[in-house]
Formats: structure tokens, sequence, C-alpha cells
């Protein structure tokens, strides 16, 4: 899409090109290469004046940096203002900033923020990074029903097709898997080893076992996550 966009001078394509390979590089971990692609994406946007392709880079640079448990740095990237935006977008910079409040423990505003965006749109995008944003809050409040959030928060990125909000909720906040109940651990486990979270597979199965001692036999890069 890059290299057809500069041959046909399509200048307005080449954003959302380097952002669609940012969020290729993300997938696979390399968020220091994917954050260097999405600085050329967001200077591609602003040549153009683009203010949706602006909002989409820094939704993506969010997710990005919540991926790699950078919190700070992921609520600092929606610099940019939200207000004029069409609803959809404006809703899931609502949703990223919710994402990265929860994280950040600042659990009343994370469920403002996803309020927010879930009255703004029904997005794919949305729905997931909502259910996420219900999941961690309800993990960090000590909440009895984080388990059921986890397994809406499942569910609705396999029925949604949204796979992608699921893994960087996970790798940001793998605590939060150790809650997913028995009923949607297999489909959990099949993105983890689609994804080659293979750490994040071991904690999952190692809470998931009979042996309430199950913890103890994790690794220590197990137990850091």
């Amino acid at each position: 899409l890059l290299s057809e966009a500069r041959r046909d001078r399509l200048d307005f394509v080449i954003s959302y090109a380097l952002a669609s390979r940012a969020i290729c590089h993300a997938a696979h971990r390399e968020f220091d290469e994917a954050q260097e692609i999405l600085d050329r994406a967001r200077e591609a946007a602003r040549m153009q004046q683009d203010a949706h392709s602006l909002l989409n880079v820094g939704a993506i640079r969010c997710r990005d940096h919540f991926a790699a448990r950078e919190f700070p740095e992921a609520l600092a990237a929606l610099e940019t203002d939200a207000q004029g935006a069409i609803p959809s977008m404006a809703a899931e910079i609502n949703a990223c900033r919710g994402l990265a409040m929860a994280a950040l423990g600042r659990t009343a505003e994370a469920r403002q923020a996803a309020q927010s965006a879930s009255t703004l749109s029904s997005s794919v995008e949305t729905r997931v990074l909502v259910r996420g944003i219900d999941a961690i809050c309800a993990n960090r409040d000590g909440l009895p029903d984080t388990s059921t959030s986890v397994q809406q928060l499942i569910t609705t990125a396999y029925e949604s097709g949204n796979i992608d909000s699921l893994v960087t909720i996970y790798r940001g906040t793998p605590e939060v898997i150790a809650h997913a109940p028995d009923g949607v651990v297999d489909d959990l486990v099949s993105v983890l080893r689609r994804m080659k979270d293979d750490d994040l597979e071991a904690v999952v199965q190692a809470f998931r076992g009979p042996d309430p001692a199950g913890a103890a036999a994790l690794s220590p890069r197990e137990r850091d996550v």
C-alpha cells in the first residue's frame, strides 16, 4: 500500500499506510520500530493537514505504549484534541485514554472515559477496548466480578473479530488474564499461541491448574509477568 501510494502520488494515503505498518511491528513486539514509523505517519498527516489521521496515529501510539507497559506514555500519546472528529474516532480516543487511565489506577476516570466512548460509538475497536477497561478496573479495584469482566472481554474480541485490541490489553496488563474462567481459556490460549506469547500462556495454564500452589511452579520471568 505504501509503495503504491508513493508511486501514484496519493499523499493522503501515506499516513494510513505507515500506521498500518506500525501495527504490524507492534504485533511482533517491535515497539520501538513501531514508534519510529508512527513518527513518520504523524508528519505525513501534518503535511496533509489530516486531523483524522493524526488522531489515528495517536490512538495507535497509545496502544503501542500500552502493550509495552508504558502507561504514562500511552496516556501522553493522546495529545490531539478529538473535538470535531467523527464519532467512531472520538470514541476510540476516549477508549484508549480510559485504557491507559485504568492501568495507572485511575479507575473512576477510566470508567467515565469508557462510558463516553460507548455513548459515541459501538465500533468493534470501542467495544473491545471498553471491555478491557472494565476488566482492568475490576481487577484493580479487587471486585468479585473480575472473572466475568475478563470473560466478556475475550468473548467480545472473538465475536467482533477485533483480536488486535485483546492482544494489546493482555500484553499490557497480563495480570488480568489470570482471571480468565475455564469457558474462555481455550480461546485465549489459541490467541497467545498464535501471537507467540508463550510466557503468558504459561501464566494462564499455571493459574488454571487444580494445584493452589501452581504459581510456585512459575519461572522467575513468569512470576514477573
